[in-house]
């Protein structure tokens, strides 16, 4: 079967803005080195760059292979192969055919599911979370013609023809939960009471390989019956993990991050002061219930599709709600998600006067740039989540 292209509509004005660009993408996060270019590493014949590749390259243990098979050292946070100049050495001396997979393509995603090809962009990327975040028109995806298959990040196998797995109702699954995000007569909370109500309903079928019940479902949902969910309170869970105890777990678990490493973007260490000027170092509940009320009334009222788009955006890119062992865990990553973002967003609503868009997408673009390029911190910050 041919397959297809899908294409989000932020992508046609998304251009790289290079030398006028806030940052360089070559500092702030380990860059991963597929198993293919790793490979050419190991057979280049210069003496000094050969040298430079044994010394500045890390190999992953365990099941190293695929898109990860080593990573590049940082040095001042900064890419080893990164010059002066801010040019790369391994361009300038080995060629474009040497560069990684993640260097030719970036902040371009591309994951394939069954015979559809999807692109996106990575948020972490200043341009990128502008042209995402800042639409106020739903973001549409539409189908092209596919020419070269661009490089391939995740690729997820289905039978669309004989559906007998969960993982083969991916595509009317993912349809549902974008359809809810972007369904403008539900409020923010609304959509997300319903998005727990359709994942602890996915979350059966799965575990219970009821397939022919989750089709039932699935069926429903199309007609919008998941409505049925926006007046069922959020399970307590997570109401904690939104609420001012779960965000003053969440700040102790950054302070604590922040103990041990340094913010490997300078843009978010601002936004990270920020948040402590705005709801105290030692987290001061008065201050951050004023910071939630501006958050409700003012962000939410005018500029929700902010955090619309940004989660559009997640669930298309991350392949929710496959993306963990069950939708469930997949909803709660999410949950994380918003609640880290709320927190930092009335972190600097409780200092400005005025919601500065600008300033709000800077965060979560160096939010983003932080925490989804280096796995280790939110493994550290899942771990203080309240229980």
């Amino acid at each position: 079967m041919k397959s297809t292209l899908i294409v989000p509509s932020y992508m046609q004005d998304f251009r790289c803005i290079a030398s006028e660009c806030e940052e360089t993408c070559c500092a702030g996060w380990y860059i991963a080195i597929d198993e293919e270019t790793y490979k050419k590493y190991k057979k280049v014949k210069a003496p000094e760059m050969k040298k430079r590749l044994e010394k500045e390259l890390v190999v992953k243990k365990g099941q190293a292979g695929g898109s990860c098979a080593a990573k590049i050292k940082l040095k001042n946070n900064r890419c080893a192969f990164l010059d002066k100049d801010n040019l790369c050495d391994i361009y300038t001396q080995l060629g474009e055919s040497y560069l990684s997979e993640t260097c030719k393509v970036y902040p371009r995603n591309t994951n394939q599911i069954g015979d559809q090809v999807e692109l996106s962009l990575a948020l972490s990327c200043p341009e990128a979370a502008r042209q995402i975040l800042l639409r106020k028109e739903p973001i549409q995806f539409k189908e092209e013609a596919l020419g070269k298959l661009p490089i391939v990040g995740a690729h997820l196998k289905i039978n669309s023809r004989e559906s007998k797995h969960f993982e083969d109702f991916i595509m009317p699954m993912r349809t549902t939960i974008l359809e809810v995000l972007q369904n403008k007569q539900l409020t923010f909370e609304e959509k997300w009471q319903c998005l727990e109500g359709i994942m602890i309903k996915l979350n059966e079928f799965k575990l219970r390989h009821d397939i022919k019940k989750l089709q039932v479902f699935l069926k429903a949902m199309m007609n919008k019956e998941y409505l049925e969910y926006q007046t069922t309170p959020l399970s307590l869970e997570s109401k904690k993990l939104l609420s001012s105890e779960g965000a003053a777990c969440l700040l102790e678990a950054l302070k604590k991050l922040r103990e041990t490493k340094k913010w490997p973007s300078l843009r978010y260490a601002s936004c990270y002061e920020k948040l402590l000027e705005g709801v105290g170092s030692t987290f001061d509940e008065i201050a951050y219930k004023q910071g939630e009320k501006r958050f409700e009334t003012e962000f939410m009222k005018d500029f929700s599709y902010i955090l619309e788009n940004y989660f559009v955006n997640y669930v298309y890119e991350r392949l929710v709600p496959v993306n963990q062992k069950t939708p469930l865990e997949s909803f709660r990553e999410m949950t994380l998600y918003l609640a880290l973002l709320k927190l930092h967003l009335i972190g600097i609503l409780s200092v400005n006067k005025q919601v500065e868009v600008e300033e709000i997408v800077t965060c979560i673009q160096s939010f983003t740039r932080v925490f989804d390029h280096n796995e280790l911190y939110m493994q550290q910050i899942k771990k203080h989540m309240p229980r």
